[in-house]
């Protein structure tokens, strides 16, 4: 399904360094994208998962879903641990979002998670559009705004506690940058944000995390 030559690769963010521990960080959790799946009709269709980093949730769709599912992702590293615990029928190509490297009408859905604030959209927008038959199926999964204060990182509110991870694990991930949003930040802020951590996080961290979803059909 690719074509030929070698795609433009976006250099946007640099996920390599993170490569080998990005699973441990942010693991999948079991279900998470059920309610998209039904919604999105991604079971047993041929979807592309755009941004798929080391293939988490490309795997949960063939396996989960019965989807036959392709990754594509602009990072070599990340896609390099896709491929070694991908099981055989997934295929996974270097390529970035605003220039994807398949044929026109090569995919019944396409799918994005924790991926869209990365990209130039309308670039994006235009490259999905293509690469889908008519009246497939685009779904977005992005963490809502409006709960960002509410984030164990910020002040969190206690009567809205959905979940608890321990003060290990928060540190480790945030000296891991676990989380794709710190390529939009300064080196100074992250730093601050991390000292500050070191300081004031608990033994227990409780949040609410808040999402989007999106559902677009071509």
């Amino acid at each position: 399904m690719s074509s030929p030559g070698t795609p433009e690769v976006s250099s946007a963010s640099d996920f390599a360094s993170r490569a080998a521990t990005y699973d441990e960080l942010r693991p999948v959790e079991p279900g998470k994208f059920d309610w998209l799946a039904e919604v999105g009709d991604l079971r047993g269709r041929r979807v592309l998962d755009v941004g798929c980093g080391t293939g988490q949730v490309t795997v949960a769709l063939a396996e989960r879903y019965g989807a036959q599912a392709w990754g594509v992702d602009p990072s070599a590293e990340m896609l390099a641990v896709a491929r070694r615990k991908a099981p055989d029928g997934i295929s996974f190509e270097l390529g970035s979002a605003e220039n994807l490297p398949f044929a026109d009408g090569s995919f019944d859905a396409a799918f994005m998670a924790l991926v869209v604030h990365h990209l130039d959209r309308p670039l994006a927008f235009r490259e999905i559009f293509r690469i889908l038959v008519p009246e497939g199926r685009l779904g977005i999964s992005t963490p809502d705004p409006g709960g960002f204060d509410k984030q164990w990182m910020s002040k969190s509110d206690p009567r809205s506690i959905r979940r608890s991870i321990s003060r290990e694990l928060a540190l480790k991930r945030l000296h891991g940058r676990w989380s794709s949003t710190f390529e939009l930040l300064p080196p100074d802020e992250i730093a601050t944000g991390i000292a500050r951590a070191e300081r004031e996080v608990p033994d227990r961290v409780e949040y609410t995390l808040g999402w989007l979803t999106v559902i677009a059909q071509r």
